[in-house]
């Protein structure tokens, strides 16, 4: 690969906890939400209950919906900071680079790059 040829180049920086927590709050909520809307639509119903001290109360439809939805959020938070989000960052191409092949097993290729800035 000559380097006039390439675009662009990233450098990977890791994973961010906090950018995967956000991105997964975002998919809980969709997650949420589409669940939400089933248990609005869907007829026929049990209503959800809460007995504490003998009193029983009903959450409505739009309780059952925030519920669902935070629930999601909360999920989707939890799970993306576990897995996270890859970080990369451009580097600018230029100064003089050297291009090297390795001889590599069959199943596996490998492409190395190293530019002196």
């Amino acid at each position: 690969i000559s380097v006039s040829s390439l675009q662009t180049v990233e450098v990977y920086r890791g994973r961010s906890r906090a950018s995967g927590a956000k991105r997964g709050i975002l998919w809980g909520a969709g997650i949420g939400a589409a669940l939400a809307l089933a248990n609005v639509v869907l007829p026929e119903r049990e209503a959800c209950t809460t007995c504490r001290d003998g009193v029983c109360t009903t959450l409505t439809d739009l309780e059952q919906t925030a519920v669902v939805i935070l629930g999601g959020m909360v999920w989707g938070a939890g799970i993306g900071a576990i897995v996270g989000r890859e970080r990369w960052e451009p580097v600018q191409l230029g100064g003089r680079s050297r291009t090297g092949q390795r001889a590599v097993p069959a199943e596996r290729i490998r492409v190395g790059v190293r530019m002196a800035l």
